[in-house]
């Protein structure tokens, strides 16, 4: 009789504990579902800076080539000069 009580309390503990594994374990799940999300989120922020930052880079290649032009005309033998 008397382990009959101590398995009956033995399984109590043992219900407890998995009650508050199974509240942890959703806890940390929607921890996880939060981390993805940023993940997400920063992950499509640095391909917009990314994007953002090449823009300048063709607008000064541009820049640069109109200023050479009349060099890079002459380089080329495209120039209208006779």
């Amino acid at each position: 009789m008397f382990q009959l009580l101590n398995a009956q309390e033995e399984i109590i503990l043992v219900k407890e504990r998995y009650e508050e594994c199974n509240r942890e374990k959703s806890y940390l799940q929607g921890e996880l579902n939060a981390l993805k999300e940023q993940i997400q989120l920063l992950s499509v922020q640095a391909k917009t800076v990314s994007v953002c930052s090449f823009i300048p880079l063709v607008v000064l290649a541009v820049a640069m080539m109109l200023a050479f032009y009349p060099t890079l005309a002459h380089l080329t033998a495209t120039s209208d000069q006779t």
